[in-house]
């Protein structure tokens, strides 16, 4: 990761990354149901947001990620790797036991990454990517329908 970077907890207008959110998340309805929950970190190279991460409390003893996206000239950099640590750690130093996330089931390379992460299959859910639930009709992605949702979790450690 580049020496530039520097990961901190955001909190100004969560309207200003709409943008890094939509790379993320195709539907803006659910985009706006969750925007204002959790807490959001982002990486800043130079001042400039290029990605960030946002977690959710899911009851007692998980977090969900909710959003997490880096901007396209900064993948491969280990960015998003940095920013689900950076959860990491502040969910183990909240009394958090336990990190979930979902991705799409045709996103294999998100689903690759999230595994490289520490991550385990917990779930598959059928059509959660559907019009009912904001998404567009016929979405590929590298000509795989969105359509299923993968979830994934993550144990930590103290």
């Amino acid at each position: 990761m580049a020496g530039d970077l520097r990961i901190e907890e955001f909190r100004g207008d969560r309207r200003e990354l709409l943008d890094s959110f939509r790379l993320a998340d195709d539907s803006e309805q659910r985009i706006a149901a969750y925007l204002p929950r959790g807490r959001v970190w982002v990486a800043r190279a130079h001042g400039t947001v290029v990605a960030h991460a946002q977690a959710v409390p899911q009851g007692a003893g998980a977090w969900e990620v909710t959003n997490i996206a880096v901007a396209d000239h900064r993948q491969g950099a280990g960015i998003g790797r940095a920013l689900l640590e950076r959860v990491a750690d502040e969910a183990r130093a909240a009394g958090i036991a336990r990190l979930e996330l979902g991705t799409a089931a045709a996103d294999t390379g998100a689903i690759r990454f999230y595994q490289r992460c520490g991550f385990r299959l917990l779930k598959v859910v059928r059509d959660a990517f559907v019009p009912a639930t904001g998404y567009p009709e016929e979405v590929l992605i590298d000509g795989i329908p969105l359509r299923d949702q993968v979830w994934f979790d993550r144990e930590l450690r103290p």
